[in-house]
């Protein structure tokens, strides 16, 4: 069994990318191999469940100097001691730290993983990104992608001197179309930011409102925007639309909704999509690069919107309200698609390269 070690930014953070992180570190340790998570900032317990045999070290807070040199001089120690085999950015841009690493222990593996599309447009260190890329191809010993496609750019546009593997994001919840209480609500999730496209579904939701007033809109999720989308329900007199904030019982919501929706201007492999078809939820989403393609079949379990076009993406929404029938078929394609995306089964595709 191995020592593995997931580097991480902030896993206090609420976002897919620690949730993710704490299922595949807790699943890893549950078949024998010794785990922690090495957390750059933050302090306190992760915000997502975590195994008990998952240790979780804070840079800032257990006794690591602060700064750059500082933080690799701890990391050092941190991996010397701990016998670390096996070191896993969570995001490739923690290279920048992890090469160095590697160089001061040549026979430790390390694998990058990176959690966005190949294509996708960071709103900051876009250079520093792109470099990234390089790196890692270069020097890393695996480099993990969310979709197919991302794998195919990779061995594309770059020299792979790594090996390169397609691992799946897991859904956290067993396949579930069972619910209670089924509600007139479409459901929406993320941080509340421009590349999430919140304001685009803030102008498919008037269409949608207009046909169908007894339907609402609830976006689930805290970020810089929230006072922008706030004047834009205010700027054009929406109804029927909250912003919840952040919730700690999705599994609740995910039960109430009757469909998702996905208005985002770039993602990798979405956590939130695969969490709503787990639930029997139709997504309509915005056709953009990553891996939507492999989770959302136009017609069969969603709809795929192309070139941000806000009223399509409206009609498509009210499409599912307006025949029943075809929702039924949905919930159940939803459900039969989202079994490839279980946890046992990222777990196994893990275990093969740590």
């Amino acid at each position: 069994m191995s020592r593995i070690a997931f580097f991480c930014g902030d896993i206090t953070r609420s976002g897919g990318t620690e949730r993710v992180t704490c299922i595949i570190a807790s699943g890893l340790a549950a078949k024998g191999h010794e785990v922690s998570i090495v957390s750059l900032m933050g302090s306190g317990e992760p915000y997502f469940s975590l195994s008990h045999d998952v240790s979780v070290y804070y840079v800032g807070s257990n006794g690591f100097t602060k700064g750059i040199a500082g933080s690799l001089s701890a990391l050092k120690r941190y991996i010397s001691k701990e016998g670390i085999a096996v070191w896993i950015d969570v995001d490739i841009i923690l290279c920048y730290y992890s090469m160095f690493l590697k160089k001061a222990f040549p026979k430790m593996k390390w694998i990058g993983w990176e959690h966005f599309n190949y294509d996708h447009k960071y709103p900051y260190y876009r250079g520093l990104r792109r470099l990234a890329k390089t790196i890692v191809t270069g020097c890393a010993d695996v480099l993990v992608v969310l979709s197919e496609s991302d794998l195919s750019a990779y061995r594309e546009h770059h020299r792979l001197r790594c090996e390169a593997r397609r691992i799946y994001n897991p859904t956290p919840y067993e396949p579930d179309m069972t619910s209670g209480d089924r509600q007139k609500l479409f459901l929406a999730c993320g941080r509340l930011t421009y590349v999430k496209g919140f304001d685009l579904l803030l102008l498919s939701w008037k269409r949608i409102y207009e046909s169908h007033p007894d339907y609402r809109l609830v976006i689930v999720g805290e970020g810089e925007d929230r006072d922008m989308l706030l004047s834009i329900i205010e700027k054009e007199g929406l109804c029927g639309v909250e912003l919840f904030g952040r919730c700690t019982d999705m599994e609740s919501l995910y039960r109430q909704a009757y469909a998702f929706l996905l208005p985002s201007r770039s993602e990798g492999m979405p956590m939130v999509v695969l969490e709503a078809l787990a639930f029997g939820l139709p997504v309509v989403a915005y056709h953009i690069e990553g891996g939507l393609e492999e989770m959302i079949r136009t017609g069969e379990d969603g709809f795929l919107i192309e070139d941000f076009d806000t009223t399509a993406f409206a009609d498509a929404a009210k499409s599912i309200i307006e025949d029943e029938k075809k929702c039924a078929q949905m919930r159940e394609a939803a459900i039969c698609m989202v079994k490839s995306f279980s946890v046992d089964s990222a777990i196994a595709d893990w275990e093969e390269i740590v």
